[in-house]
């Protein structure tokens, strides 16, 4: 996807078996999850789409919690 200046690196991320999954994409980053929605998503269960820059911080929320990234 090739949106000038809106497209960004992201991440598909689900957590499973106490683990985090993360798979690489393109989105626009208006469509990418803020970390605390993402952390909302991911504890219901759900997959949500994360920007590759938010994807430090998340590890680390996700990391305090007794997920592995």
């Amino acid at each position: 996807m090739a949106v000038s200046g809106g497209a960004t690196t992201a991440y598909v991320v689900q957590v499973h078996d106490w683990q985090l999954v993360a798979t690489p994409t393109t989105r626009l980053r208006t469509e990418c999850a803020t970390v605390d929605h993402a952390l909302i998503e991911l504890a219901k269960g759900e997959r949500c789409v994360v920007a590759g820059s938010d994807m430090a911080a998340l590890r680390d929320r996700l990391r305090r919690a007794g997920v592995l990234s």
